[in-house]
């Protein structure tokens, strides 16, 4: 099944814990100010760390470059509802403009 990961940017420096697929994570996200950008984190449900520090681009598979069988099994993205084409900034995880999706494998061609 896919489906929007719900964010809160309030903070640059936050975490969510999400159910991707059948298995719990914890994503990290945090806000750079320079190159206005959020970069991304995975951590499984141990607490290990699977990703670190990976800049979020518009509708570039996040996990794409990674393997192994702990991380979640599908496709993580950020999606372009506004369809703008401009990267996500401070605001643009929550104002609507983008989305966090995660695609299950099963749903893809």
């Amino acid at each position: 099944m896919s489906h929007v990961v719900s964010v809160d940017t309030t903070y640059p420096d936050f975490e969510e814990e999400v159910l991707l697929g059948t298995t719990t994570f914890r994503l990290r996200f945090i806000y750079n100010g320079r190159d206005d950008s959020w970069y991304l984190s995975v951590y499984g449900a141990d607490g290990g760390a699977l990703v670190l520090g990976v800049r979020l681009r518009l509708e570039e598979p996040v996990l794409a470059p990674y393997v192994g069988e702990d991380l979640p099994d599908g496709v993580l993205l950020v999606s372009d509802p506004a369809g703008d084409r401009i990267e996500p900034g401070r605001d643009g995880l929550t104002d609507g403009s983008k989305a966090v999706c995660f695609v299950e494998s099963s749903e893809l061609p």
